[in-house]
């Protein structure tokens, strides 16, 4: 008989990494340092097993945030690294370890739970697409326009001396996670940003003629167009005074060779939207990435209806679920969900 479902003992990190690499060789890395904030002792009791033995068979991963949007927080949950050994599946232990995660999330005040994928396992449990961003494609004419006045400074290891005036940064922007400065030091190299192998980066951008960090910017591995184009480069994540953003897209673009780079925006970023827009650039509207399940409405303030909420209100069917999701993201902006946000 299979022991669980459960949450793993501090001991037993090793046991499930080696689940996870197992079932997630391709990726050709260990997900216990790429995902550190995951896979660490701390969270032992969020990382939902079945065991055989002393092997670990199953395994549905939980990490706990919050965000915040427009003057609003909201507890979150992350769900990843969600897998099962190939001779044990068909037994549905999957989705035994989300139906028995759901209850003890409410339990600890979660209100939503953002998934990194969208599987029909995630579906049977009412988690759906939720919301929009804008993307925009910046090519080098309109990054050097945009540059005058500002000068990047990239980071390598450590990063100690940054990780304050990111979060700090980080902090002020409309919609965000909570994120200390602790975070970003763990964050960033585990992420890859401060190291070049793929193609990553991490950068403060400056005015030109000196003084403090006015915006940052990660910036992912460059990226090939399906027809052999020029490649184009994915901006993960940024923060600071719009005109600081654009000022360092210019020199990511020299440094990666790119042609073009690729941002995201909550479609409320005014002036995001107004500073491209002035140089002929247009947004394109994309879902975010994976899906999303509301866990608590009264956590996330809204009803279907728009109706005021209930005294109680669970929504434990999957339909009820997907319909309290549909209305949080016409109610929400939400910060996306990969890159550096996920786990």
């Amino acid at each position: 008989m299979l022991d669980g479902p459960r949450g793993a003992r501090p001991d037993e990190l090793p046991q499930v990494v080696t689940l996870a690499d197992d079932v997630f060789s391709a990726e050709q890395r260990s997900m216990g340092p790429h995902f550190p904030t995951l896979f660490r002792a701390s969270n032992a009791e969020w990382l939902r097993t079945f065991w055989d033995g002393d092997v670990a068979v199953s395994h549905a991963g939980f990490w706990l945030g919050r965000i915040r949007s427009h003057g609003r927080d909201l507890a979150v949950a992350h769900l990843g690294a969600v897998c099962t050994r190939p001779d044990y599946r068909g037994r549905g232990l999957a989705g035994a370890l989300l139906a028995d995660a759901l209850p003890r999330l409410r339990e600890a005040g979660v209100g939503l739970l953002l998934i990194s994928g969208d599987r029909s396992l995630y579906r049977r449990i009412g988690a759906r697409k939720f919301g929009r961003l804008l993307r925009f494609r910046v090519g080098r004419a309109a990054a050097e326009a945009l540059a005058s006045g500002w000068s990047l400074d990239r980071l390598g290891p450590p990063a100690d001396g940054a990780a304050a005036a990111m979060a700090d940064l980080q902090a002020r922007e409309p919609v965000r996670y909570h994120r200390t400065a602790g975070d970003w030091l763990l964050l960033l190299p585990a992420k890859g940003y401060l190291t070049a192998g793929d193609g990553r980066g991490a950068a403060l951008v400056r005015p030109a003629g000196g003084g403090g960090p006015a915006a940052y910017l990660l910036w992912g591995t460059p990226r090939r167009a399906a027809d052999a184009g020029p490649p184009s480069v994915p901006i993960d994540e940024f923060a600071g005074p719009r005109a600081a953003v654009l000022g360092g897209l210019a020199a990511i673009l020299e440094a990666t060779g790119c042609e073009t780079a690729v941002l995201q925006a909550q479609p409320g970023d005014g002036d995001l939207l107004e500073a491209l827009r002035r140089l002929g650039v247009e947004a394109d509207e994309v879902p975010h990435q994976g899906t999303a399940r509301v866990v608590d409405p009264r956590r996330c303030g809204v009803a279907p209806d728009g109706a005021p909420l209930p005294a109680w209100a669970d929504p434990g069917e999957p339909d009820a679920a997907a319909a309290w999701t549909a209305s949080l993201a016409a109610a929400w902006e939400l910060p996306r969900n990969d890159g550096l946000q996920y786990i």
